[in-house]
């Protein structure tokens, strides 16, 4: 059985993810050992959260437009805590949104959806994931991007998600 272009490039894109998923890859460690020691979390707290998308707190979507509206959904929740000055609110969140983003090629590949569309919903998860990341990098007192500053181009790929939805039907 041979595996098609996006069966193959969402396996690469789970296996990236594994890596570099939000707060748990090799920066959010060096990172955290730079921040503030107010802000700063131990070794054991950060392992106390749970990093795999089995043991989530939220049910993870079944389909490509369900995930679509639970990401912009977690968007909105970590966009108001940015704006209620209280970003520590969204971290749940931020780490939320990195397992459903590896999810979501899958999910469209599973669907109708010509190629070329795909391909853009790759590249509009691909964005989310490193704005998401690097905001959650900047969460844990690295460098990484406020919300602010990655708030368009977070917006624009979600829209690009959104407009994907109305023509996409499960087989």
């Amino acid at each position: 059985m041979s595996l098609g272009l996006p069966a193959v490039a969402a396996g690469v894109l789970f296996g990236l993810t594994i890596l570099f998923a939000p707060g748990c890859g090799p920066h959010a460690n060096s990172a955290r050992q730079d921040a503030t020691p107010a802000k700063q979390e131990t070794a054991q707290e950060h392992e106390g959260h749970d990093h795999d998308s089995a043991g989530s707190e939220t049910e993870h979507p079944e389909s490509f437009a369900d995930a679509v509206s639970e990401i912009e959904s977690q968007r909105n929740v970590i966009r108001d805590a940015f704006l209620a000055g209280d970003p520590h609110e969204a971290d749940a969140q931020l780490h939320e949104i990195g397992h459903i983003l590896k999810e979501l090629p899958g999910l469209a590949s599973d669907s109708d959806m010509p190629k070329p569309d795909w391909n853009e919903v790759l590249a509009a998860s691909n964005t989310l994931f490193d704005r998401f990341s690097k905001i959650d990098e900047k969460l844990h007192g690295g460098e990484g991007l406020t919300y602010s500053d990655a708030e368009a181009e977070i917006d624009q790929a979600i829209e690009t998600l959104k407009s994907k939805v109305p023509a996409v039907t499960v087989p």
